[in-house]
């Protein structure tokens, strides 16, 4: 009955761990679906940003030009006025007011000289006076757009508006505009210059980048930051000490994904979506320099990046780590797995107190109630396996049957507690002497079968002497009011003497009734 509770324990600690494992990796598997779920939702989240980004400054930007297209109609088709520079300033004044988005408008001959040149001021624009123009040979946007043939346009990078070398404060994000320009003859006169005044399209930029779940940032071709949430990183490429502080630096291998082509990667950095703006090239297919190459400069080229990053607000939804991802459920989801505990604990008690009655039948369908050893149908059961049903293949087996003497007497005397007791005393001296391979069955009231199995009869009796003698010590050393004696008969089944299992069972009891009427014999002498 030990060893079955014992197992049935075992049983009870298996069936906790099996149902908790269970119900833990059901929690795992439901918990890494949701993240798998969201984590897409992310995904499509930012490429619909970024993509809602590129056009919104795709279409800002595209407008500009248009803008400059129709300043270079405007300075070749001046009407019949003499004064034609006087004519093209007055227009550029009233558009200038208009559109309210241009630090300034200029014309430049040929030679830098600035010829035209509107400002925008408080109330609007205004035309700067003769004496305060400039030569602009030596600026970024001259050189370049000087070269262009027609339909050439420049777009420059985004950067700080300088005056005399110096960034302007408050900081003025600006993009210049160039292209060539042209007197009514068609010579070719200088270039036309708009100075875009960008914060209006950065602040957009950055009220759409609020919806992101990182932060969204545009860079120049060199991975410059223009538009960041970190405002120290922004343009760094003009200020002393933070010429190399850029994107790439920080994030080499993302950007180099970001040069190769528009798309979304997770690195272990986080997840990053990333587009590229290229408006010049979208508007000057096919334009030609003056050198008749084909116009496609990178300057006013933008990225956009959005970064959700890995240790940020959604870090929960990177589930490629399966070491921290186990970590974090685990950290996230402990009531649930503390309510799988339990309830794997409850449910495992239940089918341990069933595996327990259950377990409790079928022990005492094989088992005598008060001795423990087999019951008389198990363990014929068991003896009629020892028979091979090959002929040939057979193992010898003893079989001793036992009968208590004066069983009869001490519970008509001393009552059946003492005659359990001695029932009980004979057969765990037995339990305790033979081998674990051999098994004791209670054929009834005070008749015992030893089945000694792989020995053959002289094996037996010196193993039932052994027996005998362990009686006689007891009754040597304990003071009871009765002898504890046995009578016995053995048979033995083998090569030699292949006899049924009546046959066997028949010749222990004679034996065992032939020595029992001796020692009735004996003692009746005594009385």
């Amino acid at each position: 009955m030990y060893k079955i509770k014992k197992n049935s324990i075992k049983y009870l600690i298996i069936s906790l761990l099996v149902l908790f494992l269970i119900t833990s990796f059901m929690i795992f598997f439901v918990e890494t679906k949701i993240r798998t779920f969201r984590f897409n939702e992310l995904k499509i989240n930012e490429s619909r940003l970024i993509s809602l980004e590129n056009s919104f400054l795709f279409n800002d930007l595209n407008t500009i030009v248009a803008d400059l297209n129709y300043l270079q109609y405007e300075f070749e088709n001046p009407g019949a006025d003499t004064d034609r520079f006087e004519k093209i300033a007055e227009d550029w004044v009233n558009f200038s007011s208009q559109q309210g988005i241009f630090s300034h408008i200029q014309f430049i001959d040929i030679n830098g000289d600035e010829k035209i040149r509107i400002n925008l001021g408080e109330s609007g624009g205004y035309i700067v006076p003769e004496g305060e123009l400039q030569n602009k040979k030596e600026s970024d946007y001259f050189i370049r757009a000087i070269g262009l043939g027609d339909g050439g346009i420049y777009i420059s990078r985004l950067d700080l508006s300088k005056e005399n070398g110096k960034v302007i404060e408050p900081y003025m994000p600006v993009m210049h505009f160039s292209k060539p320009a042209y007197d009514t003859n068609g010579k070719f006169e200088g270039i036309i210059v708009l100075c875009y005044l960008a914060d209006n399209i950065l602040q957009d930029f950055r009220n759409i980048a609020l919806d992101s779940e990182g932060e969204i940032v545009l860079l120049d071709p060199e991975s410059y930051w223009v538009s960041s949430t970190n405002k120290n990183q922004e343009y760094g490429f003009m200020f002393e000490g933070r010429e190399g502080n850029t994107f790439s630096k920080e994030y080499a291998e993302e950007w180099a994904a970001v040069l190769k082509k528009d798309g979304q990667i997770v690195t272990s950095k986080g997840l990053f979506t990333f587009q590229s703006l290229d408006t010049l090239k979208k508007i000057t297919t096919g334009a030609k320099d003056v050198s008749g190459q084909t116009i496609n400069p990178d300057s006013g080229k933008l990225y956009m990046v959005s970064l959700v990053p890995r240790d940020g607000s959604q870090k929960s939804l990177f589930t490629d780590k399966i070491f921290s991802l186990v970590i974090d459920i685990l950290k996230k989801s402990k009531l649930y797995f503390l309510l799988s505990f339990f309830g794997s604990a409850l449910i495992a008690v239940l089918i341990y107190i069933n595996r327990m009655d259950y377990n409790k039948i079928h022990f005492y369908s094989l088992y005598d109630t008060m001795t423990k050893v087999y019951n008389r149908r198990a363990g014929i059961e068991k003896l009629n396996k020892f028979f091979p049903i090959d002929e040939r293949r057979s193992s010898p087996f003893s079989i001793c049957f036992i009968d208590i003497n004066g069983l009869k007497v001490v519970n008509d005397i001393l009552g059946h507690k003492e005659g359990d007791e001695l029932i009980l005393e004979v057969v765990n001296i037995i339990k305790s002497t033979v081998r674990e391979s051999d098994f004791i069955i209670r054929m009834g009231g005070d008749e015992f079968l030893i089945v000694f199995t792989g020995i053959d009869a002289d094996g037996a009796e010196s193993v039932w002497l052994r027996i005998k003698s362990n009686f006689e010590e007891v009754n040597l050393k304990e003071d009871r009011p009765y002898l504890i004696s046995v009578s016995h008969g053995m048979a033995c089944y083998s090569n030699e003497k292949k006899l049924p299992l009546n046959d066997l069972m028949k010749i222990a009891d004679e034996k065992m009734y032939g020595e029992k009427r001796i020692i009735t014999r004996d003692w009746n002498a005594l009385k």
